[in-house]
């Protein structure tokens, strides 16, 4: 089965556990492994079984990376304008948590 297989089949699963912020594909040491983002990493002994990100699923190895909390941080125009990118298609529909906070 290939990776995409198992994170389509996964990712549900691995989402409702505790403190996952992201499932993704990756890389580590040339071969491909499946990458939880977590906000923090709790200990072991302190999780329920059901809690437990495994080790490896389908084959491949699981990886369990601190990210934080992740938020989606759009850029706006002006932001567009200050670092010279090019503008997204619909990206005015789209409100920043920065706009929402400031009004």
């Amino acid at each position: 089965m290939s990776i995409d297989e198992v994170l389509r089949r996964h990712q549900s699963e691995l989402m409702a556990k505790p403190n996952v912020q992201i499932v993704a594909q990756g890389e580590k040491g040339g071969r491909p492994v499946i990458i939880v983002y977590v906000t923090h990493k709790v200990p072991l002994a302190e999780l329920q079984p059901d809690e437990i990100v495994p080790k490896r699923l389908g084959g491949y190895d699981v990886d369990v990376e601190e990210s934080g909390s992740i938020t989606a941080q759009l850029t706006t125009s002006e932001d567009e304008e200050k670092h010279d990118e090019p503008r997204r298609p619909g990206s005015d529909d789209i409100v920043s948590r920065r706009d929402v906070d400031s009004s």
